[in-house]
């Protein structure tokens, strides 16, 4: 009876919260920067809709319904698809088919189904070629076009930059304090009947949270929340000012520059105006936006020239014809420079694309010999269908120097190819690793007081190729790499030998399935370990963070997001009170730090320092940790929160 009202509690708790989970299934969550080209909703999506593939809606799923729901409904009727989607909270999938006999075959199979006590029904939704918005003229503002692409660009070019600072940590403050409204969610609408039982020596503080219904844990584990608001106005947790980037004009490393025409229509070589889905085919020179450094403006011109001069045309997203698409530009604080030129090339002859490649690389060679840039890497892109931006699954040739280049942060060099993720601010990038090295090695230092043999280990979660494990190794015991993209490893890996780092272990595996491998083989039992989790813009998979607190000996999180709105939900689940789906104490969220690495835009990273909450008894011991099993019913359908 007990365990049906706990069951009954965090159901009621969960369902209160708004914020929407980030378990995606088959969704494409990575936003586009607001200067560069547009992403497709999914590259996959896109060819289908090119090919005019098939597709279903299944409804009557309700909110709670899951992949694979689905694929089970699909294998006990057999049926043949090629793709599923489905989100948090859809009510439907989406199914895509081969061809019109399957389609049809499975929405005769389908309909009327009967799933949890309810009817499924399909829907016709046979996806054609997707028609191209209809190009939008400009209503004369009074605004020139320089002010036009700035504004698209870099949309606080006016504000002043000291006030910039304090915009962006306003707009923190209110997302931290939506985060905790929603751990507040949990509290119990009556806590005079859900008082945490009195702190008994006789029992571990193990046993003591498995013996509490969810709405005594909620009171005890939550406690920490009502002070920090009242301290903080509301707020989690201390914000510091926005730390400001070293410099704020001509700072990006990398722009993608599209190949279009101007309001005037001339060729040129820059920025759309807007939104392609919203009509805006328009682009404008880069010469006017502050954050765009004056070799990159320079290569801009360069190949606006070069493009007035050639015999083809620009691309017209429209028409889809025209033949230069794209220029995916660094220009690095080491010096050297990468161009990539992505061509559409299936209406030329073989003779045409090679005599158009070769006076490619002879004009830019010469141009930029003449205006002193070094070109280090020229590479050609030939991609024909109909997704507006760089497809990293294309083959690239290389024209000229190597596929690869270097760019240098804090003494370090790391090997970076055409399609690498690197922050594209080096000198704010060096400030932010500088914050990150500092938090752990403080947090290190309050746990070694306790044991002084200890050694500092750094768990560099969702690791990418390095960069932060690689910068901070001499500072720690140990580093221990981990994320799934095995390429990225390799880079890793390569990048830690070039700089003869030594202290560094890579594992290439999702964090979920990494975290007990990691704690059983590669950290010693005196090791303080400090985490360091700086996930995609969505944020993580909630596995991710499960696992994380699964770790007892784990007890420090320094969380890094360059979108707090969007990660928000591994911050809530990191601090929300223990039950059956997230085990293990909560991190309470210390200190968060916002620092801007994209002056004269509305993006900010920001840093979160979470640390474990201490059971109101003496330490756990490993043993009895191990021994971890359910504090509350299995909630497979749990609400997302």
């Amino acid at each position: 009876m007990q365990k049906r009202k706990e069951e009954d509690s965090e159901l009621e708790a969960t369902k209160k919260l708004k914020t929407e989970h980030q378990e995606h299934q088959d969704i494409e969550a990575e936003q586009p920067e607001e200067h560069e080209a547009e992403q497709p909703e999914g590259q996959e999506a896109e060819q289908q809709e090119k090919d005019g593939v098939m597709k279903l809606k299944l409804g009557g799923l309700g909110r709670h319904a899951y992949k694979k729901d689905v694929l089970k409904i699909l294998e006990t009727h057999q049926v043949k698809y090629t793709k599923i989607k489905i989100a948090p909270k859809w009510t439907y999938a989406v199914i895509s088919f081969e061809n019109n006999n399957d389609y049809s075959i499975a929405k005769g199979k389908l309909d009327g189904v009967e799933f949890k006590g309810k009817k499924l029904f399909t829907k016709e939704n046979v996806v054609q070629q997707r028609e191209a918005p209809a190009p939008k003229e400009f209503v004369d503002d009074g605004r020139s076009p320089e002010e036009r692409i700035a504004d698209q660009v870099t949309p606080l070019w006016k504000v002043p930059y000291e006030e910039q600072l304090q915009m962006k940590k306003e707009d923190f403050k209110k997302t931290l304090t939506n985060y905790a409204k929603s751990l507040a969610k949990f509290f119990p609408k009556k806590n005079y009947k859900a008082q945490p039982p009195p702190v008994d020596d006789s029992i571990s503080p193990l046993e003591r949270i498995k013996s509490m219904t969810t709405e005594q844990r909620a009171l005890e584990q939550l406690d920490w929340l009502n002070g920090a608001r009242k301290e903080f106005d509301g707020l989690p947790c201390k914000i510091l000012d926005t730390i400001a980037s070293p410099e704020t004009e001509g700072y990006r490393t990398k722009c993608e520059f599209t190949f279009g025409r101007d309001m005037d229509g001339n060729k040129t070589c820059g920025f759309l105006l807007g939104l392609y889905k919203n009509g805006i085919t328009t682009v404008l020179n880069p010469n006017s936006c502050l954050n765009v450094s004056k070799k990159a403006k320079d290569i801009a011109n360069i190949l606006e020239k070069y493009v007035q001069q050639s015999e083809h045309d620009v691309y017209d997203r429209v028409s889809k014809s025209g033949v230069y698409r794209l220029a995916l530009v660094r220009t690095l604080a080491s010096g050297q420079c990468l161009v990539m030129v992505q061509l559409k090339t299936n209406e030329l002859d073989s003779e045409t694309i090679a005599k158009e490649k070769k006076s490619i690389k002879d004009t830019l060679l010469k141009e930029f010999s003449e205006h002193s840039i070094s070109l280090d890497s020229l590479l050609i892109q030939e991609y024909n269908d109909d997704f507006n931006g760089i497809k990293e699954e294309a083959p690239m040739e290389v024209l000229h120097g190597t596929k690869f280049v270097t760019e240098e942060l804090l003494g370090f060099k790391f090997q970076i190819s055409p399609t690498s993720f690197f922050q594209v601010n080096p000198t704010a990038t060096e400030l932010l690793y500088d914050k990150i090295r500092e938090l752990g090695l403080q947090a290190a230092e309050k746990a070694k007081a306790n044991s002084p043999n200890a050694g500092a280990v750094l768990l560099d979660l969702c690791c990418g190729t390095g960069t932060i494990g690689i910068t901070m190794a001499k500072h720690f015991k140990k580093v221990i790499g981990v994320e799934l993209v095995a390429e990225a490893i390799e880079d890793a890996k390569r990048n830690a030998a070039a700089n003869g780092v030594t202290n560094i272990t890579y594992i290439c595996s999702k964090v979920e399935d990494a975290m007990h491998d990691v704690f059983k083989n590669h950290v010693s039992r005196d090791d303080v370990v400090v985490a360091v989790l700086d996930p995609p813009r969505a944020g993580v998979y909630y596995s991710v963070i499960k696992s994380i607190r699964d770790i007892p000996t784990l007890k420090h999180v320094v969380f890094v997001a360059c979108d707090l709105k969007q990660s928000t939900q591994n911050l809530i689940d990191l601090a929300r009170p223990t039950s059956n789906k997230f085990k293990g104490h909560p991190f309470i969220p210390v200190q968060a730090i916002p620092l801007d690495l994209f002056p004269h835009t509305n993006h900010c990273e920001i840093i979160v320092e979470l640390v474990r909450q201490e059971p109101k008894k003496a330490e756990i011991k490993d043993t009895e940790v191990s021994q971890v099993d359910e504090v509350s019913n299995d909630q497979p359908n749990e609400p997302t929160v």
